[in-house]
């Protein structure tokens, strides 16, 4: 268990963090940018009057949701990659942080654009070219969801490197980290007004489906070859490590509840 609270801690800021910037900054920030009055955030959800805004300004807040979710995502990454960071669990909770805005943003491109309910059916509903707007954001799901969830497990050697028990340190990192984080989403979604709806209408198949690539990840970690020699592995030092637990347990109840701006 000792091994597994650093991955506990790191899955949930970055699940909190991925979550909040998609519902509060994307969509809530777009919302009050164009004239919201008011907006309802929550962990996995963002309400406001539809009547506050017309229907393009509706439609473009509905969009804002996966497109900034990949594009902070880009952002984290380029900091993984682009800076030396020394600190192994800093490093690994900007990993997670790039890795899950972009598979999230992606994702509901891929899996979402034909249902109708999310993101993408309430942007492409009712155009005249529905059909073929729906099959565009499909395929530009792909073609960036998959080669993220190849670039994430090749960027994730730097934590495993040359370890014997290479394998099963990749699906302690990954499973950990997916059901940790998927549970702190479901489980804060029910303290909202909405409860078990919400879980089961937004909190389950975007925790659970946002992060699938963790799970594809563990199942998987063996194929890929090891690039570099000494892994960075994570640190467990017990203060600030139970003060940040504290801290963000805290921060999912009151998000949680839902706040009004």
């Amino acid at each position: 268990m000792k091994k597994l609270m650093p991955v506990i801690c790191i899955a949930l800021w970055a699940y909190l963090l991925t979550w909040v910037l998609h519902e509060g900054f994307a969509h809530g920030g777009t919302a009050l940018m164009l004239g919201a009055k008011s907006i309802f955030l929550s962990t996995t959800y963002c309400n406001y009057e539809n009547t506050d805004l017309n229907e393009f300004r509706n439609r473009f807040v509905a969009l804002a949701g996966p497109l900034i979710s990949i594009g902070t995502g880009l952002i984290f990454i380029i900091v993984f990659r682009k800076f030396n960071i020394p600190d192994p669990n800093t490093r690994f909770f900007i990993w997670l942080c790039g890795y899950l805005g972009v598979t999230t943003g992606s994702g509901y491109m891929l899996a979402l654009s034909f249902a109708n309910f999310g993101d993408i059916s309430t942007f492409v509903s009712g155009f005249r070219l529905e059909l073929l707007l729906r099959l565009a954001f499909t395929v530009i799901g792909y073609y960036v969801y998959f080669p993220a969830y190849r670039q994430a497990m090749t960027d994730l050697d730097c934590f495993l490197g040359s370890d014997p028990e290479r394998s099963i340190l990749a699906k302690r990192l990954l499973l950990t980290s997916y059901i940790a984080g998927a549970a702190g989403i479901c489980l804060s979604s029910l303290l909202s007004p909405e409860g078990v709806n919400v879980l089961l209408a937004s909190a389950i198949p975007s925790a659970l489906g946002g992060g699938i690539w963790l799970a594809m990840g563990a199942r998987y970690a063996h194929k890929f070859k090891a690039q570099s020699r000494t892994p960075r592995y994570l640190i467990h030092d017990r203060f600030p490590l139970y003060t940040a637990l504290s801290l963000v347990l805290i921060l999912y109840v009151y998000i949680g509840r839902g706040i009004t701006i």
